[in-house]
């Protein structure tokens, strides 16, 4: 939008010096951006007799307007008074309509200004140096969008407390808008810096040896019951490093009010801090706890028992590795450059060398990095070729199925970059599920980049670039939910002196050193392995014993025809879980004497029983789940637009329940972006979550195989969809297909046609599209939404959501093979 005031400014400031030495011109659209507040702060410069100018507000122009000596409000210099109201209007405050004057509408603006920024009052030349610089960044003061309160709260403390009284002389006012970023960490780290007694003329933000020394006195200890300025930084870092994560529970930090003291409430969210980034549990405020809080790589002299490097792994270094504590090493499974190359370092897997690895007891995990160093290489059409490749090397290198490959960001990605290395990785996921999802994926890069690739596209684990700590994607940023390995150290023999990882018996050697997440990615540990299957045969084995057992029961128990069999057998496995409240009326209550029966026979559901392994997506299945939802799919089964009970007993069941969730707990998200956040995310819990999703589609397919023929059992169902090799297609299942059967075959294949389905089924529309059995059910499911809140009274703000419900279902299914 334009801002007439804007474009006056870009107009002036432009004609004006525009013959200055080193200007550069800023586009006269009348909106404010970087290129705008740089050509007033070069015109600045010029006033103040700097030249050349410069598109930078650095220590000489900051050392010029505090030798300048003079506060707008005592300004003689026209045109400085002219660059400090298009400062004010760029930054949304309003300055005089004349913007040559500075009068009371400009004076009532900056005073805004600096109770924004948490310096009310403190109006002198020093801090007003800073206060310039501030207005001519695009940092804001004001609370944004979905920006923390509480946040804004620490932002303004560390600029009246450290800035506005001259108390750290190299420190800037920090952004007072609710987000913890860059600069706002490089405020608390100085900070932090000066409490614990650094001198000021050695107070950068950067966590050196310095900092470190200090932080390492007992007397920097935070423990229960210390208060002060020092515990006050201490819980301000444990609130921008929340919420953190108890497995995949959040835990909220509790801000008592804003007291700075240290309660048992801290002390109870400190322990599950150590605990998540997997550092010692104690509860106290360590000098390794302060390092993890405040920096990326955390305390780099803990132990960590991953590691990574572009070296060949013998025999020999694995055993040096393994007397050091190493469990895991990642490895390259490719390079993109030819030997002779002079970039070619020689990286890859080499032949035998998985086996090698694993014989000497080392765990693999596998990499893959085709020039990830640079934003061109992040195209969707790259990462699916890529895909393509890390599956192909995958196989050749014996990696059985289910291994976690990790694609590489090897850069500082920046915000705005990174929706299109989400495109690179959906591309990734797209080459691997062509050939069948025979692998997983994963992420490696910052945090900020693992966060939101994991997010975008389901990489099921984040391998953390911390050791990069001054990457801006790492400054800010919480460890990703689903991180698995985190590099700290590097060990590097080109350092001089060298520092190359040994144990005194082999050469120095380029590794660097990970933590690795327990329970987290397990890594490669045999080879040639197909074990995918088994746990499905057994599970198919256990589904014939409860139809055998059904043959015995008919011939005791009058009534029961050969028939029943299939609901039968899925009523025993959702009698535990799915048998109240609407399920007796929609699938008839389970009839105790058939479970009863099964007792008799020690035929129980166990909790094996109830979670087999997928061998396509190499996670559990929620068996009950999928059972009582085949059973309902089967016995009101529908292609057509229109939804039925069945599809309330799977897919529309969640689907709604997802919905109540967005309106309840996410209305300030957009539906799109909701759907982007928490649909099928297996790093996000939501309503409608990856195994819930798969449930569903694997419901609906199964449903459709029973239904097309009357004698076909559930467990000749089972076997034809999860363990039956296609014709066409070696070492495909129907079930590698499952989106694109689900999407194709109830919705029509298009996004069009699914988006059509979703929105009747919402209500958003034709009544017809839904059975009146399914409208009620409709009402149910929503009951607890107040009337506005319904989805057929939201209007096109219900638009999103359709899409972006239509667009998983595509991009699933577009990401897996197609039939031959």
């Amino acid at each position: 939008m334009t801002d007439p005031m804007v474009l006056e400014a870009q107009r002036w400031v432009n004609e004006t010096y525009g013959g200055v030495d080193g200007y550069v011109s800023c586009d006269t659209d009348g909106s404010t951006g970087w290129a705008t507040v740089l050509s007033l702060t070069q015109a600045l410069q010029h006033e103040l007799g700097l030249s050349p100018v410069v598109q930078n507000f650095g220590e000489n122009t900051l050392n010029a307007v505090w030798a300048h000596r003079r506060l707008p409000d005592s300004e003689t210099n026209t045109n400085i008074i002219r660059i400090y109201n298009y400062a004010l209007w760029c930054k949304g405050y309003t300055g005089s309509p004349r913007a040559d004057m500075w009068d009371t509408t400009s004076q009532s603006s900056l005073d805004d200004l600096y109770e924004a920024m948490g310096v009310a009052g403190h109006h002198n030349w020093w801090l007003w140096a800073r206060v310039t610089r501030a207005l001519l960044r695009m940092d804001q003061f004001r609370l944004v969008p979905r920006g923390s309160s509480t946040t804004r709260e620490i932002q303004q403390y560390l600029n009246r407390t450290y800035v506005a009284g001259y108390t750290v002389p190299a420190m800037g006012l920090v952004p007072c808008d609710g987000y913890y970023a860059r600069e706002t960490q490089k405020g608390l780290l100085m900070a932090i810096q000066y409490e614990i007694g650094l001198p000021t003329s050695t107070i950068t933000g950067y966590f050196g040896r310095g900092t470190t020394t200090a932080l390492k006195q007992q007397q920097y200890t935070m423990e229960r019951g210390d208060t002060g300025r020092l515990a006050y930084l201490f819980k301000a870092a444990c609130w921008f490093n929340s919420p953190t994560y108890d497995g995949l529970s959040p835990i909220a930090f509790p801000w008592e009010d804003g007291k700075a003291e240290f309660t048992a409430a801290t002390e109870d969210w400190v322990r599950a801090f150590q605990d998540f980034t997997q550092n010692a549990v104690h509860g106290m405020g360590t000098f390794q706890t302060w390092a993890e809080l405040l920096i990326s790589k955390g305390d780099e002299s803990r132990p960590g028992t991953g590691s990574d490097t572009a070296e060949v792994i013998t025999a020999e270094k694995a055993a040096a590795m393994r007397s050091k504590g190493f469990a895991a090493v990642g490895r390259y499974l490719d390079e993109h450059l030819p030997p002779g190359d002079p970039y070619y370092i020689g990286k890859k897997l080499r032949a035998g060398e998985a086996q090698t690895i694993i014989d000497s007891g080392l765990k693999l995990i596998p990499l893959f990095q085709y020039n990830g160093t640079v934003l061109t290489n992040f195209t969707e059409q790259k990462g699916y070729d890529q895909g393509l490749i890390a599956h192909s090397k995958a196989k050749e290198h014996g990696i059985p199925p289910g291994a976690c490959i990790y694609f590489a960001v090897d850069y500082d990605a920046q915000d705005h970059e990174i929706g299109q290395i989400i495109s690179y990785f959906k591309g990734v996921r797209r080459g691997l599920g062509e050939r069948g999802a025979h692998y997983q994926f994963g992420v490696y890069g910052t945090r900020n980049v693992c966060t939101r690739v994991s997010d975008a596209t389901g990489a099921r684990w984040s391998f953390v670039a911390g050791m990069s700590f001054e990457y801006s994607g790492n400054m800010g940023f919480p460890l990703p939910v689903n991180w698995s390995l985190n590099q700290i150290y590097e060990y590097n023999p080109e350092a001089d002196p060298p520092t190359g990882f040994t144990d005194g018996t082999i050469a120095p050697m380029g590794l660097d050193k990970n933590v690795w997440r327990h329970g987290a990615d397990p890594g490669v540990s045999r080879l040639n392995l197909d074990e995918r299957y088994q746990d499905m045969i057994r599970q198919v084995q256990f589904v014939r014993r409860i139809e055998a057992a059904f043959d015995e029961y008919r011939e005791t128990h009058l009534g029961v025809t050969e028939s029943a069999q299939r609901d039968h057998v899925m009523t025993f496995f959702r009698h535990l879980k799915y048998y109240e409240g609407q399920w007796p009326h929609v699938l008839e209550p389970v009839p105790d004497p058939w479970i009863d029966f099964l007792s008799s026979k020690n035929l129980w559901l166990d909790v094996d029983f109830r979670w087999p392994n997928d061998p396509v997506a190499h996670t559990s299945v929620d068996f009950q789940h999928l059972m009582a939802s085949c059973q309902g799919m089967l016995k009101y089964y529908s292609t057509s637009v229109n939804t039925t009970l069945g599809d309330g007993t799977g897919w529309l069941g969640d689907l709604l329940a997802f919905f109540a969730e967005w309106r309840n707990d996410y209305e300030h998200l957009g539906g799109s972006e909701f759907c982007e956040l928490y649909l099928a995310n297996p790093n996000k819990p939501s309503a409608l979550g990856e195994q819930d999703l798969r449930a569903d589609a694997d419901a609906f397919n199964l449903a459709k195989l029973l239904q097309g023929s009357s004698g076909m059992k559930v467990s000749e169902a089972l076997e034809s969809y999860y363990l039956t090799e296609n014709l066409d297609t070696s070492d495909l299942r129907k079930a590698h297909r499952r989106f694109r059967s689900f999407t194709g075959d109830r919705f029509g294949g298009t996004r069009e046609a699914v988006a059509s389905v979703i929105n009747g089924a919402l209500g958003n529309g034709d009544e017809n599209h839904s059975s009146m059995m399914m409208t009620i059910g409709r009402f149910v499911l929503l009951r607890d939404l107040e009337p506005w809140e319904k989805p057929w009274n939201l209007g096109d703000e219900l638009d999103g959501f359709v899409d972006g419900i239509a667009g998983k279902l595509i991009e699933l299914a577009n990401a897996e093979p197609e039939a031959s």
